[in-house]
């Protein structure tokens, strides 16, 4: 069960009236309540952002949704260290492979399915062909800061990982080799390439939007959000679009390539994954009641409840001609709708223990 943002106003009220204990000499219900303070706030702080750190996520989360570039599969990763290409319309497993290891950590494939990357426990990010026995290549970026974050090309060939608020660009055709980096100067909280590989989106958690150009890195276009821990990034399939959710607070829609203030928000509370529709006139997110719920951009009024899952919804995305939502679960299920219809295609459990 997750805290809402009232249960944030109690915990304040507690903590003062933990201090009024203390003040008059209650020393012992005074520690007693510190104590609850403890857990109570362990339960608010939001999901670590699985960018970050899948190795947070419940061991047989679905971590990742990427629709395959055949127009006909979906790339999925979940724990344990396992991979799978599902078909869309039966969902099907047409391939699947358990990577042999346990110190791994953000599993990605590219659209075409050519590379798989993730990242090791002293920092190191492992590159591989997906075809391919062995890891084929390690990289440590210059500024290493625990463990950094990083970013696929939706087309393979490139990645881009961040460390210690320096952005790095890598090729990954034959021997990887870093081509440019450029200094951020601010936490970030996620990195998502746009759909072409053109661009990449860096999410810092002082709530700028910003917008580097791939070849060179150089800094095209920001925006402005609220400041916010754990926001996560989603594009729409044609490139225009971009949604910033995160655990607590409202979502934002951002029109890339517009004045930089053209910034939506959806206040809907709770998001543990979310995705935007081909053209962003629909979004689809999870609640913490495990609700999964479509609505309208152009008219948020208009709201759809789709289902109910199990567990929370961990990974979403449509599909590149939107006609099907695809949402991933902490407990290890895959669901597709028809978006037309909003009716369940099927319901599957590759990654369930």
């Amino acid at each position: 069960m997750f805290v809402q943002d009232s249960d944030r106003q109690e915990w304040i009220s507690n903590c003062v009236g933990a201090a009024g204990l203390l003040a008059r000499g209650g020393l012992t219900a005074a520690i007693l309540c510190g104590v609850l303070l403890v857990v109570n706030a362990w339960l608010v702080e939001p999901l670590a952002d699985p960018q970050a750190s899948a190795r947070s996520q419940p061991r047989n989360s679905v971590l990742s949704l990427r629709p395959a570039s055949d127009g006909r599969s979906v790339w999925t990763t979940g724990h344990p260290s396992r991979w799978q290409q599902i078909d869309l319309a039966t969902g099907s497993v047409i391939e699947s492979e358990q990577i042999q290891s346990n110190l791994i950590d953000g599993l990605q494939l590219d659209a075409d399915g050519l590379h798989l990357v993730y990242g090791g426990l002293r920092g190191e990010v492992w590159i591989r062909e997906r075809e391919a026995a062995a890891s084929t290549a390690a990289i440590l970026p210059d500024a290493l800061h625990d463990q950094p974050r990083f970013a696929l090309c939706p087309h393979g060939g490139w990645l881009v990982l961040e460390s210690a608020g320096t952005l790095e660009l890598w090729t990954l055709d034959g021997s990887p080799r870093r081509l440019v980096r450029a200094r951020i100067g601010s936490a970030v909280s996620a990195l998502a390439w746009n759909p072409a590989g053109s661009h990449v989106l860096v999410v810092s958690s002082e709530g700028h939007l910003l917008l580097y150009e791939k070849e060179s890195l150089s800094l095209v276009q920001t925006a402005r959000i609220p400041a916010g821990s754990g926001l996560r990034a989603t594009w729409s399939a044609d490139g225009q679009w971009v949604l910033v959710y995160g655990q607590f607070g409202a979502m934002q829609l951002w029109s890339v390539g517009a004045e930089s203030a053209a910034v939506r928000s959806f206040p809907r509370g709770f998001q543990s994954a979310a995705a935007l529709s081909r053209q962003g006139d629909w979004l689809a997110y999870g609640d913490e009641l495990g609700r999964l719920w479509l609505i309208s951009v152009r008219n948020p009024a208009q709201r759809h409840l789709l289902g109910r899952t199990d567990s929370l919804a961990s990974a979403a995305c449509f599909t590149h001609e939107g006609d099907r939502l695809l949402i991933g679960t902490q407990g290890g299920e895959l669901l597709c709708w028809s978006v037309p219809d909003r009716t369940l295609e099927w319901r599957v459990s590759p990654y369930a223990l």
